[in-house]
């Protein structure tokens, strides 16, 4: 037991936590006391509640606390407000350094003096205001800022040195949450610290993802908590496990006090349902949801040699935004030449790109049992665990299956070979797949239900080649001998 609790606080010790918060506009923000909901002793006055997490969460005392990163997500419309009464000093100050305060009759107002040439330049000072905030509160840790599109339009009655009064920004729910998507994977998952694990033994630190909504509004603290479970998902194939979601608010309990709580854990993400709306990411999707492993592989292989590109370029996105100033400043997304137009769309290139990064080296023919077995784990694990068992039951069949046919073989006087090659109708009666003809049955309803409920291992498509090791152990790969065929039940169906 002593081991066990040793092993456990070690364990928690090692979490690595990755912190997202979704914000709107600070300029209507005033210092108020955040409190933990459990110890009230755990308190910090401040303009945000990113100082709380900031001080709770990297407590020099409690190294388990940790947090690696701060991303904060804002919308491209925070520069842009209507006027307040009071605006805190933090505000004031970081959005002077950005030439974006004005004082005049009707209040104060945070407002962008000068209309930037590009979006990208919109972006930065965007970027520069928040941070400005983030350092004013305090904050010294590593953070990222993740500029959003809007869907707003903001008219100004008056402005003092005759500049523009109408801002407006017409994005749609995909675009926004497929741009935000894109910036958590590229910085998270794509070029984050840790290093694709290279089997179920690695030493990749679990992760946990702490949201906080807090700060945000309707829709936007709903797609924070969407995007934090895609994330979740693409970091637990990357590092081989499960990565834990938290989810904080922080509850009024006065004008002047608010309990910081968690709302809710989520400890079993990931890989989501989706639709389908391209083509070429449609054949690995069927993959996944026929719980066929070995036909991944394959899918990859032909994505990996293909002209086709299964990523999504952030720059490009960027240079198609337009910013019009004929009257007032306009943002125009493009969005029917953005290749970001569908979310689901998005999921699934990230997905791709992140299956790709970590079996890329394993696209080698035939397939080898152990790259099943670490498909099964690493990713058929996170689409459900009745996908998990079926392949888990179809391959231990098969591994029992081989190991009898060669018992009988050498009973019968056959000599040890350097390698055994059998068609899996070869194998069935010692073990496997019992079903009757399956993949070359002209009803491929019929063969998608078998290709699922056998983990794709088609009886008359599977070729088996195996090596016998010492102490009876088996080296066995996999391959399929007509993969056309096989394709065509990828390609059938919803």
């Amino acid at each position: 037991m002593e081991l066990q609790n040793f092993y456990n606080q070690f364990s928690e010790l090692n979490i690595m936590r990755i912190y997202i918060a979704s914000w709107g506009d600070p300029s209507g923000w005033r210092p108020v006391d955040y409190i933990h909901y459990q110890d009230e002793e755990k308190k910090i006055r401040s303009l945000s509640s990113v100082s709380f997490f900031d001080k709770h969460y990297n407590n020099k005392n409690d190294n388990q606390n940790d947090i690696e990163t701060f991303y904060i997500l804002v919308q491209d419309s925070v520069l842009f407000t209507n006027p307040k009464r009071d605006i805190d000093g933090i505000v004031v100050n970081c959005a002077q350094q950005v030439k974006a305060y004005e004082t005049h009759d009707s209040g104060k107002l945070i407002w962008l003096q000068e209309p930037p040439s590009t979006y990208e330049d919109l972006v930065k000072t965007i970027q520069d205001y928040v941070q400005c905030i983030l350092r004013g509160q305090g904050i010294r840790r590593k953070t990222q800022v993740i500029v959003v599109p809007s869907n707003i339009t903001v008219i100004r009655k008056s402005s003092q040195d005759g500049s523009y009064l109408r801002f407006s920004s017409s994005s749609n729910y995909d675009f926004m949450y497929s741009m935000a998507l894109m910036s958590l994977y590229e910085n998270a998952v794509k070029n984050g610290s840790r290093e694709p694990a290279e089997s179920n033994n690695s030493n990749n630190r679990p992760v946990k993802i702490v949201v906080d909504t807090t700060h945000g509004i309707n829709y936007f603290a709903i797609m924070t908590t969407e995007l934090a479970r895609d994330l979740a998902g693409f970091l637990s194939i990357k590092i081989g496990g499960r990565v834990n979601v938290e989810f904080w608010n922080a509850i009024m309990k006065s004008t002047e006090e608010y309990l910081v709580t968690k709302v809710a854990t989520w400890d079993r993400v990931g890989i989501r349902d989706v639709k389908v709306f391209n083509k070429g990411q449609r054949p690995v999707y069927r993959a996944l949801s026929l719980n066929s492993p070995l036909a991944l592989i394959y899918v990859m292989s032909e994505l990996r040699n293909s002209n086709n590109s299964w990523t999504l370029d952030a720059r490009s996105a960027y240079k198609r935004i337009k910013l019009l100033q004929a009257n007032g400043l306009e943002i125009k997304y493009n969005l029917e030449q953005q290749d970001y137009k569908k979310l689901d769309s998005t999921y699934m290139a990230f997905l791709i790109d992140v299956l790709m990064e970590k079996f890329g080296k394993s696209l080698v023919f035939p397939v080898s049992y152990e790259v099943l077995l670490r498909l099964k784990d690493e990713v058929y694990g996170l689409v459900s665990e009745t996908a998990k068992d079926i392949i888990e039951y179809e391959l231990n069949n098969l591994y029992r299956g081989v190991s009898l046919k060669i018992k009988e073989l050498m009973e019968k006087g056959d000599k040890i070979r350097e390698v055994y090659k059998f068609k899996y109708t070869e194998i069935i009666k010692y073990g496997g797949n019992q079903e009757t003809t399956e993949g070359k049955d002209e009803n491929l309803d019929k063969a998608e239900r078998n290709m699922r409920a056998h983990a794709g291992l088609l009886r008359d498509y599977v070729c088996v080649e195996c090596h016998k090791l010492k102490d009876e152990e088996l080296e066995i790969s996999l391959s399929y001998d007509n993969w056309e065929s096989v394709k065509k039940i990828l390609e059938h169906g919803k």
